[in-house]
């Protein structure tokens, strides 16, 4: 069994690597002189962020004058402060502020927090002095759903998708499960091995990401 812990030690740890979307690695447990060494998987998912460039497409709104569904581009920043974790939209009307009335977006101190998973409430009130509200933000594939209000009595529904393909975070806890495929074709998050040779898995997660 020595030759083979040692094979196995030289063999194996280059095969932890960081994927596009996941990040796994292959600890080798020895197993001693009479039993099977054990290969077992650590993994993450890659630190994604909620900011950056989204496309939306915002539909059951409030304004009649405007068209059924209204489609752009919004950003999501990051606002550098005394406390972290906190974001603006650059459009928290999705649209609708020009479409209905021909005017810039909303402005003020509106603002909403996203920490450990979670998205919080809107604080802060718009340029009129209007507080808004999600009604909803939850992750639908790889998009999020927001509905949303505010207490001058405007709403709507929009659906946004990252305008790079990235990989988006979850929201309210999603939890992550993973699959594994060993190139032993085992599906264990750990396997045995008696044999010296290089050992591969791959491991897919809830959402379709892959890493090996």
């Amino acid at each position: 069994m020595r030759t083979i812990i040692y094979s196995l030690i030289i063999l194996l740890f280059p095969l932890s690597l960081v994927s596009q979307d996941i990040s796994v690695s292959i600890i080798h447990l020895a197993g001693g002189c009479d039993g099977p060494d054990s290969l077992t998987t650590t993994v993450s998912s890659i630190e994604t962020t909620i900011a950056g460039g989204y496309n939306y497409m915002t539909y059951n709104h409030f304004c009649t004058d405007a068209a059924d569904t209204l489609s752009g581009m919004v950003s999501i920043d990051e606002i550098t402060g005394p406390v972290d974790n906190i974001f603006r939209f650059s459009d928290f009307s999705f649209g609708l502020w020009e479409a209905c009335y021909g005017i810039d977006p909303p402005t003020g101190s509106l603002q909403f927090s996203y920490e450990n998973n979670l998205v919080g409430n809107l604080t802060g009130a718009d340029n009129y002095g209007d507080t808004w509200s999600f009604d909803s933000f939850v992750k639908m594939g790889n998009s999020y759903n927001i509905v949303f209000s505010n207490t001058y009595g405007e709403f709507g529904t929009t659906i946004i998708v990252p305008d790079d393909g990235r990989e988006l975070p979850p929201i309210d806890g999603q939890t992550i499960t993973y699959t594994y495929l060993w190139s032993t074709g085992e599906t264990t998050p750990s396997i045995e091995v008696t044999d010296q040779g290089l050992y591969s898995v791959t491991v897919t997660d809830n959402n379709g990401n892959t890493g090996s």
